[in-house]
């Protein structure tokens, strides 16, 4: 979960875990401004290549053949992936800088909005590919700010803000984001968005801290992560226009230390962060849960084994329509980073 640093020390695996959630640290570190370095390093997992034709590259709804640069098949069909099959092995976003983590994308998988890890204060950037096969190129940070009549979670706060996580709708014209532990929203106007108003069904208090939102992508469902030094729960709340609903727990199981929901476009398929594996120090792991249509239970919880990696954390961060793609952030190269990993054919 992006809010989170963990370390592991000796061979009992205690981890010391620090919920910044958006909280300026005490030093700054690197990535303060719109400038940022791509490079992304050596070694397998952090593989920058562009394009591979050795794997399957789904076709994305609404894109044309030409745009998403797909490969055919010798029959001129296009290739796909099998919805029941292994992930492979992840690879580093190419463009995207480092530390870039909190990613969520456009239905099309061009536009990508994300934070940096351990900037102060962090901000929400946006970046665009031609296709997605294509390198993201140069980043931009959105102009937000907040209402001052909403400018924090208790009296008294000063700011700035730190905004983390943030997802837009379809269409680009609003967003929710969070910022030290509430949820906030706005409208896009004349190409900029509106000063932010709290969503009052996810306000910071007491042990209530919220992070991670994502809007579903027919407008109509707000996911939202309940975070709190390891602790955790997941929660939905019903969207009308601007208006947000009271979130209802997303009841997968083990409801004590779970966060970063994501789900598919029909929200029948959902992705999730969970610790459930181990003991309350252990790294939190990618799980999948699954329901017959929209109102029903979730059921069917498993971990996602084949990328199970029981000394790093991972936190699944955004699916692709037609679940051949999951994006996740992990600290597997030793610091935060995104990854995309595909399913094989």
């Amino acid at each position: 979960m992006t809010a989170y640093t963990n370390t592991y020390r000796g061979n009992m695996g205690r981890r010391t875990l620090f919920a910044s959630l958006g909280i300026a640290p005490a030093i700054a570190i690197a990535c303060q401004s719109s400038e940022f370095s791509t490079e992304q390093g050596g070694g397998p997992e952090s593989d920058a290549s562009v394009k591979d034709t050795g794997r399957s590259v789904p076709f994305v709804p609404g894109e044309t053949e030409e745009d998403s640069g797909n490969p055919v098949t010798d029959s001129g069909s296009l290739v796909t992936c099998s919805p029941t099959a292994s992930f492979a092995a992840p690879t580093r976003i190419p463009g995207l800088p480092e530390g870039a983590i909190g990613l969520r994308f456009s239905p099309d998988e061009k536009s990508a909005t994300f934070y940096v890890a351990n900037q102060s204060p962090s901000q929400i950037y946006q970046a665009t590919r031609a296709t997605r096969l294509d390198a993201f190129g140069t980043p931009s940070a959105l102009s937000l700010t907040i209402d001052q009549t909403d400018a924090g979670p208790d009296s008294g706060y000063a700011g700035p803000p730190n905004f983390v996580n943030a997802s837009l709708s379809s269409d680009g014209t609003r967003i929710y984001v969070g910022a030290d532990g509430t949820i906030y929203s706005g409208s896009k106007i004349g190409g900029t968005f509106a000063p932010l108003q709290r969503v009052n069904s996810f306000v910071r208090g007491g042990f209530l801290y919220y992070n991670n939102p994502l809007l579903s992508e027919d407008g109509s469902q707000l996911f939202v992560s309940n975070i709190f030094f390891g602790a955790g729960d997941m929660r939905v709340a019903t969207v009308t226009g601007d208006a947000v609903g009271a979130g209802t727990l997303i009841d997968v199981g083990s409801n004590g230390r779970n966060h970063s929901f994501i789900a598919n476009r029909d929200t029948t398929l959902a992705y999730y962060a969970t610790d459930r594996e181990g003991d309350a120090g252990g790294p939190y792991q990618i799980w999948r849960a699954t329901r017959a249509n929209a109102t029903d239970v979730w059921a069917n919880a498993t971990p996602v084994v084949e990328l199970r990696s029981l000394s790093t954390a991972n936190y699944p961060m955004w699916i692709s329509q037609d679940q051949c793609r999951l994006y996740f952030e992990s600290n597997r190269s030793g610091s935060m980073n995104s990854y995309v990993t595909e399913r094989t054919p």
